[in-house]
């Protein structure tokens, strides 16, 4: 009796036991919260108003040069400061992105961003009131748009966040619309920010973006979520974690040991080389771009401002809706083919550009250019995932900052051609974006073919598993049955 009672009373330990274990886990379940394109919808948003920072100093560079008495020199360097700084950030912050989840890092960017944008307000406010400048004044506008820049270096922490709530088969297509909407944002601002300081003034144009930035962060505050497994970490431990998010939640990716586990996963991986050096071509060579067209146009073609400003502008929205095409080719093509398809429309389009005299045609070279690189843009990110799994932020970090570096390192190489060639260096210039997309194919065909070959051996270890291939001891025995005499 005594032994009965006793493995009755185990039987019901273990069954109290297993509906403890079966309510902590359904409980955490309820509390994930979030999905994919919820979180894709609000991180969009806040890159872009992110993004928009690059296009902040840029039209209204005639006020504050006025407004500061400094040199074209000086001048470049505030508009360039945004750009530059958020390009580093995107390393650091999108390795953290990477082994944290996106939601924290993203947050100290936004919260960055919004303290430079409401001194620089307040700082413009008051020198539009008194007219003129003292000595730190640039200084101090300088480490604003410093400040300022964290919002494009949001970018890389969004790529890292989007990826992990994406199955891999459906990353092309998200990375696409995250980059190209994002993308706009520079040549919408472009376009708007000239009618608002004509209208409104310097200062209440800053104080409207403030507010736009503000509002864009209380959104994600509200609606963006880690990926599931960041979320279970917090509750139960990590083997725990990761076997729910995978059999509940579809997660495929996980991070990284570390921040610099992760950077250094990434830098050892020659992929990540490869990538960077196609996003240096297509969205540095973008950024680059940007500012070179209205030069461009202004000189070779003899277009008044406002002309040159739209064709820019339709450059930066071509580029940006060819991104998010190019993130769903990628998807059902391949990331390498549609990096091939845009390399060779790239150098199409640079070719018309460097020999047409046209305008018409030069348009047509121009729309060619932004087409290529929107496709490059769109496919690199969708292979960060594919290619460096283990440390998709850290990859994404790398990329996106080197690869935008471009924007800094390409205009001085252009305006070379001017300085030796005189006007006719406008447009011999482009020779230089032939080099790249040659260089672009040939890096794609690479990878294209590395792809491939690990294509192939993955079929060879599936076809011949264990459970399906015969031992060296059963390969003997055949052996010997088959030859006569062996024995």
């Amino acid at each position: 009796g005594l032994k009965k009672l006793a493995y009755c009373s185990s039987r019901s330990y273990q069954f109290v036991a297993m509906v403890r274990a079966m309510s902590v886990e359904t409980e955490v379940k309820q509390n994930v919260s979030g999905g994919p394109n919820q979180t894709l919808a609000t991180t969009t948003v806040v890159f872009f108003t992110g993004l928009a920072a690059v296009g902040l100093f840029g039209p209204a560079a005639a006020h504050l040069k006025e407004l500061l008495n400094i040199t074209p020199m000086e001048m470049s360097w505030l508009i360039a400061a945004p750009n530059l700084s958020g390009s580093l950030l995107r390393i650091p912050f999108g390795a953290w992105a990477g082994k944290e989840g996106g939601r924290r890092p993203m947050l100290v960017l936004l919260s960055c961003a919004i303290v430079g944008m409401a001194c620089l307000y307040f700082k413009v406010k008051e020198l539009d009131g008194k007219k003129h400048s003292d000595p730190g004044d640039y200084s101090i506008l300088l480490g604003l748009a410093v400040l300022i820049g964290c919002g494009i270096a949001s970018f890389a922490v969004g790529v890292g966040q989007i990826s992990y709530w994406f199955p891999q088969n459906e990353q092309g297509r998200a990375l696409g619309i995250f980059g190209g909407v994002g993308n706009l944002a520079p040549a919408a601002i472009s376009l708007v920010l000239p009618y608002a300081l004509k209208y409104l003034g310097l200062p209440n144009t800053y104080l409207i973006w403030l507010l736009v930035v503000i509002s864009a962060t209380l959104l994600y505050i509200a609606f963006s979520h880690d990926a599931s497994y960041f979320q279970l970490l917090a509750k139960i431990p990590p083997s725990e974690a990761k076997e729910l998010a995978s059999t509940e939640y579809q997660q495929e990716l996980y991070p990284a040991e570390s921040v610099s586990h992760g950077l250094r996963i990434a830098a050892g991986n020659w992929k990540t080389w490869c990538l960077v050096s196609i996003y240096f071509t297509c969205f540095g060579g973008m950024v680059a771009l940007t500012v070179w067209f209205p030069t461009y146009w202004h000189v070779v073609h003899g277009l008044v401002p406002t002309e040159a400003g739209k064709l820019t502008a339709t450059f930066g929205f071509s580029a940006s809706l060819f991104r998010i095409a190019g993130g769903y080719l990628s998807d059902s093509l391949s990331g390498e083919k549609t990096c091939i398809l845009g390399s060779f429309i790239l150098a199409g389009g640079a070719v018309m550009l460097t020999v047409c005299e046209e305008v018409a045609l030069a348009m047509i070279g121009e729309v060619l250019v932004a087409i290529g690189m929107g496709l490059g843009n769109g496919a690199t990110f969708k292979l960060i995932p594919y290619y460096i799994p283990e440390a998709v932020g850290g990859a994404a970090g790398l990329i996106g900052g080197l690869g935008t570096f471009g924007g800094f390192a390409l205009p001085p190489v252009l305006a070379f051609f001017v300085h030796k060639m005189g006007t006719p260096g406008y447009s011999q210039g482009f020779i230089i974006y032939i080099v790249l997309a040659t260089l672009m194919a040939i890096i794609s065909l690479l990878l294209s073919a590395s792809a491939t070959e690990e294509d192939s051996e993955d079929s060879s270890s599936e076809a011949c598993s264990d459970e399906e291939c015969p031992s060296t001891e059963e390969l003997s025995s055949k052996l010997m049955s088959w030859v006569p005499g062996l024995k």
